[in-house]
This record gives structure tokens, C-alpha cells and sequence, in this order.
């Protein structure tokens, strides 16, 4: 018999991976009426314990470079994390139980801004150390569209800002709400959407608020292989359901975040990996408290 707290799971599960999904498709799926999904989507959303919200590919913002940080500090992390949210380069940062204190996901246009945003941090009071992990290739983000050269030639414009803009304050956002925003017809914004959406450029997620979440902190993952990187390889990772999963050059082979419901569920994914022939070391940190976690079209605009 599923419980009321594995139905919301699951319902914000699918959520999470669409945030426009309908609510008949899910209630439909999961055998429960329509207005208990809408009643959990909405509980959640005024619990604060996620965010209706658009993420946007990062190829349409002119980000080319991105790169993972573990940063050592030899002080409190307040004032770094404090620092390092005010930095726009910054779309995630937390605070870490593990040998580095804080952590960091840097997204810019180029390879220049790249080493200015890297001394920058350097010269912040209390960092004493950073190790950088540049990523050559995401395979998983369910929170963000992956990069795609179909985003990285779209064009937009005033109007699509405007409705971009306002599915980032409500990813569930009518059409009408949507014309309004970007002053044109409903049926207008009703095709502009679908064009965006059609081409990767944006996904409208529905995101954890971390600091509401229930169960264990997510952990970060730095993986190292014996080998080539191949593609059997990255569907074995992928069978612990990774929300993140990226290849780098730098301390690690592959980047990852996991969760779970348990530490027992935790230890299991961790377990999995470690039993992989291939994987040789697989750290683990906890995201302990993340600070900033934000991929939308007004927080990221490099180029």
C-alpha cells in the first residue's frame, strides 16, 4: 500500500522533471485523483519545500566553460559563502562536511573570465585552497537543460525574456499570465513556450528548496576510473539515478550528485559504484547547507 509520504514523493518526483507536467497525466500514472496531485504540488510550493521555476541552457546564455570547486577554507564558511552567492559567475554553492568546507559550480563565457572568476575567489579572506574540476561533458542534470547546440543558435528576443522571466516566478504560470508578461496573446506566449521548450532552450523544473527537504543532504560524489570513459561505463553510473553526472579533467574522472530517501539508501547507490570494475575511488561529501542554487535567465547572463 503506497503511504501519503511515498505518493508525494512521487508526485514531486515527476514534478521535478517537469514542472508544466498535468496534473491529470500524473494523477492518471499514479492511480490517485487529480485534485490530491494538486493539492501536493500545491502544499509543497506554499511550504516552501520546492520552487515552480525555469532553469535555462546555459548555451543560450554564452556560457562555455563550467567547472566544479572544492574550496578549502581556515575559518568559518559564513563569509565565504556569503562572497561567493554575490558572485554572478555563481549558479550553486554550499557548505560541506568533508576536507573542503564549502563547494562551488562556476558557469562563464570564456576561458579569460574563467581565470579572473577563479582569482577572485583565491583572494577571498579564508580560502586557502581551491581544487577545480572543469566539466568536458554533463550526461545528467535533471534541474537544468544539458548544453545543446540547437539552444546555442535559438534566437530571443524582448518577449521571450519577458516570458522566461515570469516562468521563473511561477513555472506553472498561465498562458495568459505568460502574454501578459511578454506582451503579446495568450496563443502567442502558448507557441513561444513550446518553441523554447522544443529546443532544449528551457526546462521548467520543480526544484528542491534544500533547506525544506526531508531525509539525508545530498551528497557530491568525485569519482576516479581505471580506463577509458565509455559509454557502458556512464550507464552503470547512471543506474543509481544520479541527479548530476559530468565527466571533468582536474582530481576527478567524473563529477555526481546522489540522494536519497535514507542513509541506508545513500549507502546502497554508494555501494553500487564502488562495485563497478572500473571505478577505482569514489569520495563522497555532504552538501550540508546549499546557499545558492539558481540556473534561470536572471541570475546567469554571461554573454
Amino acid at each position: 500500500m503506497t503511504t501519503n509520504e511515498e505518493l508525494a514523493r512521487r508526485v514531486l518526483q515527476e514534478v521535478r522533471q517537469d514542472g508544466r507536467a498535468s496534473y491529470t497525466g500524473i494523477a492518471h500514472r499514479l492511480g490517485v485523483p487529480r485534485q490530491l496531485v494538486a493539492t501536493i504540488v500545491e502544499d509543497a510550493v506554499r511550504e516552501h519545500r520546492i520552487r515552480l521555476t525555469a532553469t535555462v541552457s546555459p548555451d543560450l546564455l554564452g556560457i562555455t566553460r563550467y567547472s566544479y570547486l572544492l574550496i578549502q577554507s581556515s575559518g568559518p564558511s559564513g563569509p565565504i559563502l556569503g562572497a561567493l552567492n554575490a558572485m554572478p559567475e555563481t549558479c550553486f554553492v554550499s557548505a560541506l562536511a568533508g576536507t573542503a568546507g564549502v563547494d562551488a559550480e562556476v558557469r562563464v563565457g570564456s576561458d579569460a573570465d574563467h581565470q579572473r572568476v577563479l582569482g577572485e575567489i583565491r583572494s577571498i579572506p579564508g580560502v586557502s585552497g581551491i581544487s577545480c574540476n572543469v566539466y568536458e561533458r554533463i550526461f545528467v542534470n535533471i534541474d537544468s537543460p544539458l548544453p545543446d547546440r540547437a539552444a546555442a543558435s535559438l534566437r530571443i528576443d524582448q518577449v521571450d525574456h519577458g516570458i522566461i522571466a515570469a516562468l521563473e516566478r511561477n513555472g506553472r504560470a498561465t498562458f495568459r499570465e505568460l502574454g501578459a508578461a511578454g506582451g503579446v496573446s495568450p496563443a502567442s506566449a502558448r507557441n513561444r513556450l513550446h518553441r523554447l521548450l522544443q529546443n532544449r532552450a528551457v526546462k521548467v523544473v520543480g526544484l528542491p528548496v534544500r533547506d525544506h527537504q526531508v531525509g539525508p543532504p545530498p551528497l557530491g560524489l568525485g569519482i576516479r576510473i581505471r580506463g577509458a570513459l565509455t559509454a557502458d561505463l556512464i550507464d552503470r553510473v547512471c543506474t543509481v539515478a544520479p541527479e548530476f553526472l559530468a565527466s571533468s579533467s582536474g582530481s576527478y574522472d567524473l563529477i555526481s550528485t546522489i540522494s536519497a530517501e535514507t542513509p541506508e539508501g545513500q549507502l546502497a547507490k554508494l555501494d553500487a559504484l564502488r562495485s563497478i570494475e572500473q571505478v577505482v575511488l569514489v569520495d563522497a561529501w555532504s552538501h550540508l547547507r546549499i546557499t545558492k542554487e539558481l540556473y534561470g535567465l536572471s541570475a546567469l547572463v554571461i554573454g
